[in-house]
């Protein structure tokens, strides 16, 4: 939903679609596999262990269409601590200082992100967020994404 580093969004036609309809992410990240297969999985199911990106996930599961759409814009050379702003330069927590200055990159993949966010958010309701390690994530029969 989200530009993480490490997405897999670019190679997702070389892993196969699930085979039931619970997808499980132990290493959730920006759960590329989950929420392009959001329609096929009735269950959802991402653990990750840091708490800034679950944070993340459930601030945009919260949202809207148009909360997403009418996030505020932030604005070039601004200071900002919106860790959601720092997704968009493909940041990690471990990159990203408690604030940082927002750069011409960040703001247009940002604003380039809204509609791309915003066009799935409704389909991926059901997702579950979970923050932990691996050995969190339930034990149930599933197509379990490892990256």
């Amino acid at each position: 939903m989200f530009n993480f580093f490490g997405r897999k969004a670019r190679m997702l036609n070389k892993y196969p679609p699930p085979a039931s309809r619970t997808i499980v992410e132990p290493f959730a990240g920006s759960a590329a596999y989950a929420v392009h297969h959001r329609r096929a999985a009735t269950r959802v199911v991402l653990v990750e262990r840091d708490a800034t990106v679950c944070d993340l996930w459930r601030r945009l599961l919260s949202m809207t269409r148009a909360e997403v759409l009418d996030a505020p814009i932030p604005e070039v050379g601004s200071t900002c601590s919106d860790f959601w702003v720092a997704t968009s330069a493909a940041r990690t927590t471990k990159d990203t200082p408690s604030t940082f200055q927002v750069t011409s990159r960040m703001r247009e993949e940002f604003i380039r992100s809204l509609p791309r966010i915003a066009a799935v958010v409704d389909e991926c309701r059901h997702f579950e967020v979970i923050n932990g390690d691996y050995s969190e994530a339930p034990d149930i029969e599933a197509d379990w994404f490892i990256d």
